[in-house]
């Protein structure tokens, strides 16, 4: 996703792919992510969360475009 993310242009896309190794070793039962993209193009994020015994995350944001 990285070289596609750079391919593209898409930096959001870049970004997101370097943050997921970061998630590879957190042990959770469940994960929840909602993106809407907006007639402006750009992607929201209303909802992220990943739970389980000893993690609760949660989260919004947005991908920024170009």
């Amino acid at each position: 996703a990285g070289i596609l993310g750079q391919s593209l242009n898409r930096p959001g896309m870049t970004a997101m792919a370097q943050a997921v190794p970061y998630f590879k070793d957190m042990k959770f039962e469940s994960f929840t992510l909602q993106l809407v993209r907006g007639k402006d193009k750009q992607v929201r994020i209303p909802e992220l969360k990943l739970m389980g015994d000893n993690l609760s995350i949660s989260g919004h944001g947005a991908i920024a475009v170009g």
